[in-house]
């Protein structure tokens, strides 16, 4: 075979070889799409944890009162009728 034959399939050859491992759609392109696939799984498992803590205090929310009086109480400051609010500053 001719010298420019050989070239021609050693340049295909690298070619092939960059876009295996280098180019778009290659190993490492796999590489990098399978830590952000993780990531997101990571972040999802986080997001489903928060909201089933979310569901429960709604579902406490809506079935018992004291849980009410204590977001009033705590969060609003409230008071019920006929009671002294002492407010303590040190």
């Amino acid at each position: 075979m001719p010298r420019s034959t050989w070239v021609i399939i050693g340049a295909g050859i690298i070619y092939l070889q960059y876009r295996l491992w280098i180019g778009p759609g290659g190993w490492l392109d796999a590489a990098d799409l399978s830590a952000q696939v993780e990531a997101a799984a990571t972040h999802n498992t986080q997001l489903r944890v928060r909201n089933q803590a979310l569901e429960a205090e709604i579902e406490r929310l809506e079935t018992d009162p004291d849980a009410i009086e204590y977001h009033a109480r705590a969060d609003l400051g409230m008071v019920r009728p006929g009671e002294t609010f002492y407010l303590i500053v040190h």
